[in-house]
């Protein structure tokens, strides 16, 4: 049973990071694409989502810390992500760049509760293991998603939102499973 739900873990945290990605890498070759921002639009843009982070995460406590199990919160917020990521897929450019800022509130939420979940869940295998497992898979991910999303990005970058829109979904719902 422990093995199973590693592997189930293993594949939400995937799937999340695969849509947290898909944003990361491809939201400036959208804004690009969709917008018709520079870089100085970009970097302003950047920094807004950024700011959303960091106010989210200074406030973290205060949100959503109710007795609700934390995999039911982390699946709330990888719904919030796949919704950022699917009006990103289907909004014009200018209505898109409020949604990539808006995106630091489920992305922060989400990194407050799941890394202090499984660091509780999982704390004898050893903490460096766990927070040494999360960093591979967000690192595998990144790999995938530049590779995919690199041949996608030649038809649209809303296609790559789309699919980590989805990516967002299957985590969410097996964070749901568990």
């Amino acid at each position: 049973v422990a093995d199973r739900t590693l592997g189930v873990i293993f594949g939400l945290q995937l799937a999340y990071t695969l849509a947290l990605n898909s944003l990361y890498e491809f939201s400036p070759l959208w804004m690009l694409q969709n917008a018709h921002f520079d870089s100085r639009g970009i970097a302003f843009v950047t920094a807004g989502q950024c700011a959303a982070m960091t106010l989210t995460s200074a406030l973290a406590g205060r949100f959503g810390s109710s007795g609700r199990h934390p995999l039911r919160r982390a699946a709330r917020f990888a719904l919030g992500a796949a919704v950022c990521l699917a009006l990103m897929a289907v909004l014009p450019g200018r209505l898109g760049i409020f949604v990539i800022m808006a995106m630091g509130f489920p992305t922060a939420m989400y990194n407050a509760v799941m890394p202090a979940w499984m660091s509780e869940r999982f704390a004898h295998h050893g903490q460096g293991r766990i927070m040494g497992l999360l960093s591979t898979i967000f690192c595998v991910a990144n790999v995938i998603v530049a590779l995919g999303g690199g041949w996608m990005a030649l038809l649209s970058t809303r296609w790559i939102m789309a699919l980590g829109g989805a990516a967002a979904v299957a985590s969410a719902l097996l964070m749901l499973r568990l």
